[in-house]
């Protein structure tokens, strides 16, 4: 009889903690994404008011979001290929996110600084407009996941009693 109790909590528990895992990843997405703008941000000023080489940008950046999951480590050698598809960072960004990065890394430092500020400039219009739909979807999916965990769990006690 005590065993049942035990597994109601446990499962109990489990939807909870499966609830709050799923709104603490929503939230992580939309930090990194942001974290991810404000970065193409400081390069478009540095380009665009300093005319600083790409590579003393980077390397000299800070983000506490980008560093915690890995992202900045991989940009001190410029390697956006492995920052986008290697970093825990990476694994926030989806499908469209990830390409426009991936054609602004290749564009980076290989044209004028007029071009370099067009090519941010343009980036981060297209991940802001990317950003605002992710602002609108996060919480909602949230919710529902969260709701559907909690549900499957009193669902489980049900079976379980």
């Amino acid at each position: 009889m005590e065993l049942k109790y035990l597994a109601v909590v446990f499962v109990l528990g489990i939807s909870f903690f499966t609830a709050y895992y799923i709104k603490k990843k929503g939230e992580e997405k939309l930090l990194v994404n942001e974290a991810i703008c404000d970065l193409i941000e400081y390069i478009k000023n540095h380009i665009e008011f300093f005319c600083t080489p790409v590579d003393e940008i980077l390397s000299n950046y800070e983000n506490p979001v980008l560093e915690k999951y890995g992202f900045l480590s991989f940009l001190e050698d410029n390697d956006w290929e492995n920052a986008l598809y290697e970093s825990r960072a990476g694994s926030f960004l989806d499908k469209r996110t990830a390409a426009l990065l991936d054609s602004f890394s290749k564009r980076l430092g290989t044209g004028t600084a007029e071009e370099e500020v067009a090519g941010c400039e343009y980036t981060l219009k297209e991940l802001r407009a990317v950003l605002d739909v992710q602002k609108s979807e996060v919480p909602k999916k949230s919710k529902a996941f969260s709701a559907i965990s909690v549900v499957s769990g009193f669902m489980a006690v049900i079976l379980i009693l």
